[in-house]
């Protein structure tokens, strides 16, 4: 259950994994140093229960990006952040491919993000765009976005990713990671939640 009640589109609610996935997060991050600086981001955010429950759960986290590429969940973020009132928190309406520009290098301690699960030739597409964009990689893909993220990242800054596994439509999913992020970044499964898997991207 979710620590706090969220405005959420109708056609779209968040699942389980929202919520569980900053718990675990948060149990990562108890013996962790994190300085009054420290700068996190919440990628493929939708209206924000990621990162807000993070904020709910760890305290110390004062400032707090979103990344969200579709403008239907922006009104719904902007309810949701008036109940945290103490914390630095802004919304980015734009796609994670961006992050990979220059200005956007080495801007955080920590990514989380719960993003699509399958490129658009492993599934039926709904008639829904919104429900799409948030279950396949539309225009983009898992490796633009595994870039990204690790371009964004501080040195030894981490990013926890849910990851679906991909082994059924043949994709090796782990081992693609590792060696397309060989030269920036070591990428191990640190967890799994609900049967998805947890990435931890360590920027080298």
């Amino acid at each position: 259950m979710n620590t706090i009640e969220y405005a959420q589109p109708e056609q779209y609610h968040f699942c389980q994994d929202s919520v569980l996935f900053p718990r675990w997060i948060a149990s990562q991050l108890k013996d962790q140093v994190i300085e009054n600086d420290y700068r996190a981001l919440d990628l493929c955010s939708g209206c924000g229960v990621i990162g807000f429950e993070l904020c709910f759960l760890e305290p110390r986290l004062k400032f707090f990006d979103f990344i969200e590429i579709q403008t239907t969940f922006s009104p719904y973020w902007q309810k949701n952040c008036v109940q945290f009132p103490e914390r630095k928190l802004q919304f980015h309406e734009m796609n994670y491919d961006s992050l990979k520009h220059p200005e956007w290098s080495a801007r955080y301690d920590l990514i989380v993000g719960n993003p699509p699960s399958f490129e658009k030739t492993e599934g039926k597409l709904s008639p829904s765009e919104l429900n799409n964009r948030c279950r396949f990689f539309i225009d983009s893909s898992l490796e633009s976005l595994l870039i990204a993220t690790t371009n964004a990242l501080k040195k030894n800054g981490q990013g926890f990713l849910l990851v679906k596994d991909g082994g059924k439509h043949g994709r090796q999913t782990l081992r693609s990671a590792r060696l397309l992020l060989a030269d920036t970044a070591n990428v191990d499964i640190t967890g799994e939640i609900r049967g998805t898997k947890v990435f931890r991207l360590l920027k080298k």
